[in-house]
């Protein structure tokens, strides 16, 4: 049985708030490798453009998320995979359980807001929706596995590119910590991940070697339409693909789509809850360059008041 993982990532484009990389991890049969995993668990599971009738909605972030309608329809969707509670969790136990960034880092941001819950909107029932999952997955023989994120906030964003000379060094370092967390693999079973291409990049082999510094990584192929790569190391092998609208592709990816989306705008909800103390009818921000210099200009007052540094809040690039 083979680990299907999938990796993706919100936030990369903003000027304000973290980017967050997340990964998830599905244990499948042999026979079902290859397979449509939104077939196999069509019971409980899918599509945004699919009529759901009580099944949860796994698809590309930007489908499920709409910021005008709130962050509801990603909760509900999102939280029957994470959390076992129905009545929800602290933000704290949540990013202790599911993020491989330290709390304390989240802590240190100035903006920072003890006492936060998720879900963020109303309470929901977890429990049919996850018992429905957990059928669904037995019928197929499936076995849901772990689900991490990394959030880098604007003060390591810029160290990054500043050491680097390079935005692409912010998902690379990511993505180098969720690697170090794969599944571990039973015997010789192969693990297979995939990845939503980072910045249209089309090269990744010496990526993946600094990463596996260890492994022989050998190329399988580099183009437009997907990189990949062999890494061997002792008997395990893993296969490392790199391709463009992944998360239409694969259902892991998806969900680390969602739940990467998730993570940053909660944090977005404690940036903007903070602003909002400081500066009395402030129109909050999703933090996009479309918006990001309105937001950073009305605050600049408050900005001063407070003395919090131009590096902490605004990323370079």
């Amino acid at each position: 049985m083979p680990w299907i993982v999938g990796i993706d990532e919100a936030g990369y484009g903003p000027n304000l708030g973290p980017f967050v990389m997340s990964l998830s991890a599905m244990h499948v049969p042999a026979e079902h490798a290859n397979s449509d995993l939104w077939q196999l668990l069509d019971a409980a599971v899918c599509r945004m453009d699919d009529s759901a009738n009580g099944r949860l909605i796994v698809d590309d972030s930007k489908a499920v998320y709409v910021p005008s309608d709130g962050l509801a329809r990603l909760e509900q969707n999102l939280l029957p995979f994470v959390c076992e509670c129905d009545t929800g969790m602290p933000l704290r136990d949540y990013w202790l359980q599911r993020c491989l960034t330290p709390f304390d880092e989240l802590q240190s941001e100035p903006w920072f807001e003890d006492g936060m819950n998720v879900p963020l909107g109303e309470p929901f029932l977890v429990t049919p929706s996850r018992e429905a999952l957990a059928a669904a997955c037995a019928a197929a023989g499936i076995q849901l596995g772990p689900l991490h994120s990394v959030a880098v906030f604007p003060r390591q964003f810029n160290n990054l590119v500043a050491k680097h000379d390079s935005k692409a060094a912010v998902p690379a370092w990511a993505l180098e910590r969720l690697l170090g967390c794969l599944p571990q693999p039973l015997d010789d079973e192969p693990i297979a991940v995939y990845v939503d291409k980072l910045g249209g990049r089309d090269y990744y082999h010496e990526l993946m070697q600094s990463i596996f510094p260890t492994a022989l990584v050998l190329s399988r192929g580099e183009s437009a339409a997907w990189s990949s790569y062999r890494v061997v190391h002792d008997a395990s092998i893993c296969h490392v693909t790199f391709t463009p609208k992944a998360d239409a592709r694969y259902l892991p990816v998806a969900l680390a789509s969602m739940a990467s989306k998730y993570l940053r705008e909660v944090v977005m909800e404690m940036f903007n809850r903070f602003w909002q103390r400081q500066v009395p009818e402030l129109r909050r921000t999703a933090g996009y360059p479309t918006d990001s210099k309105r937001y950073y200009n009305d605050i600049r007052g408050a900005r001063r008041r407070l003395k919090i540094a131009n590096k902490v809040l605004w990323r370079v690039r």
